[in-house]
Formats: structure tokens, sequence, C-alpha cells
């Protein structure tokens, strides 16, 4: 922008309405629009609350299997250090693996509303299956196929 066309270099407010053209409106009501935006904000918190708890169960679970290695998952799975760390690879691999094709997907139905739940779901269904397993190879990998599905149903 060039000084002559009028820029000063200063943001104008956004909600000031002497500076906002289609707010010149005859209709305008500033009340309206402040209770408005106090509702939207509302609905922004609440939903955002939401989040902020599935964030902390998700921060929980990833954690998990080191709390469970501490109160006896890996002795009483009978699991070798190895696989033990086998599991925790592949449960991380699978969050660092899917976290763009998962964001890319929920760009693409534009449906946050029924994506994040139905992935909370999936995540709980698989995390009592996951609780349900007695062996690392019986049911046939199914601690591995657990942490698998987690890493790709959680963000």
């Amino acid at each position: 922008m060039s000084p002559g066309d009028g820029f000063t270099g200063q943001l104008e407010p956004l909600l000031d309405p002497l500076h906002d053209e289609h707010d010149r409106d005859e209709g305008f009501d500033l009340e309206k629009r402040q209770e408005l935006e106090a509702a939207l904000v509302k609905k922004v918190d609440k939903r955002m609350s939401i989040i902020i708890v599935i964030y902390i169960f998700n921060y929980i679970d990833r954690n998990n299997a080191a709390a469970a290695r501490l109160r006896g998952f890996q002795k009483d799975l009978d699991l070798t250090d190895t696989q033990f760390a086998t599991v925790i690879s592949v449960l991380y691999i699978g969050y660092v693996m899917m976290q763009v094709p998962s964001n890319m997907f929920l760009n693409h139905i534009g449906k946050p509303s029924i994506y994040l739940p139905v992935c909370m779901i999936i995540w709980g269904a698989i995390s009592v299956g996951t609780g349900k397993v007695f062996s690392y190879w019986f049911p046939p990998f199914l601690v591995l196929i657990g942490v698998i599905c987690a890493g790709f149903t959680t963000k």
C-alpha cells in the first residue's frame, strides 16, 4: 500500500461500528450484535472445553503404557523387554503416521461434530478390547493391533 491510498499504518478495531461499512446500514443494532457475540463465545467455550477433556484423555492414554508397566502389565502378559518396546514403538508410529491423514480426512468430510465422536468411540472400544488381552501372541497379535488402531483413531 502506498501513502496516497489512505492507509495510515494502523489497524482499525474489528468491532468498532464507526469503521465497519456493513454496520452503517439502517437496521444495525449494536445491542443485538453484542448478544449474538456473547452467545457465540459461550458456544465456542463449551465446545473447546470438550476438546480439552478429549486431549487430556489422549495424553493419559499415551502415558498409560508406562504406568501399566509399573503395575505389572509386562509381567501379566509375559512380555519381554523387546516385545514391550515393540508395543510402545508401534503405538507412537501410529500416532505420528496418522496425524496428517486424519486431519486431511477431517478437512475433507468437514464435520468435526461427527468425526471426533466416532474417533472417540472407536478409541474407547479399542482401549477396552486391549484391556481384555491376556498374551502378546494370543489372540494373535491383539496387543499390536490394539495399539496400531489406537494410534490411528486418536489425535
